[in-house]
């Protein structure tokens, strides 16, 4: 796998994000359906067992990003690099749970990666000063995204609703904190 390398120039760099983000591209049902063929001796795929792994992660790096960048603590462009990670890998995940093609997931597994490995390097030191809140309510869409994918892997579409909005709601915690002590 290329996680290993990824660390490894995450450590080297001091640069936390870049191996956040590449956890929760690691963590999808791609790299599961791969890892299940090539080195775990497992009877079946764990697609829907990684999805509930990416929603997680992905909900605790939606509060934990936003509130870095909501605080000042994180340069924009990592911010806006989870964003489209975030929001490329749910809607894909989902077009994935709705007609099991993993091209476009794939692709953009890819894409991440690759994006990745090119901006590991960067120091991020350099703080935007100028801090826009209601961006931040982008990776709470792919929240939404990523629980209808769990519950359409598990086949409980009763519970739609509860699996999108949940995560969706507690990933707007960082924009609540902002508003409340910016006063």
């Amino acid at each position: 796998m290329v996680f290993p390398e990824i660390a490894y120039l995450s450590f080297k760099y001091r640069n936390i994000y870049s191996l956040l983000l590449s956890s929760l591209i690691f963590a999808g049902p791609n790299i599961a359906s791969e890892m299940t063929h090539s080195i775990l001796p497992l009877p079946y795929d764990p697609i829907k067992e990684s999805s509930i792994l990416e929603l997680l992660l992905s909900v605790i790096f939606t509060i934990y990003f936003s509130y870095k960048y909501m605080s000042g603590r994180i340069n924009t462009f990592y911010y806006l690099l989870f964003v489209i990670s975030s929001l490329s890998l749910s809607s894909t995940e989902f077009y994935y749970s709705l007609t099991i093609n993993q091209v476009p997931y794939a692709i953009a597994t890819l894409l991440m990666i690759s994006m990745v490995f090119y901006y590991v390097d960067m120091s991020g030191k350099e703080v935007n000063v100028r801090i826009i809140p209601y961006l931040s309510l982008l990776p709470s869409i792919s929240e939404l995204f990523f629980g209808a994918s769990v519950a359409y892997f598990y086949n409980v579409i009763s519970a739609v609703m509860v699996l999108s909005l949940t995560p969706f709601f507690a990933s707007l915690f960082p924009i609540f904190y902002y508003y409340y002590h910016k006063s």
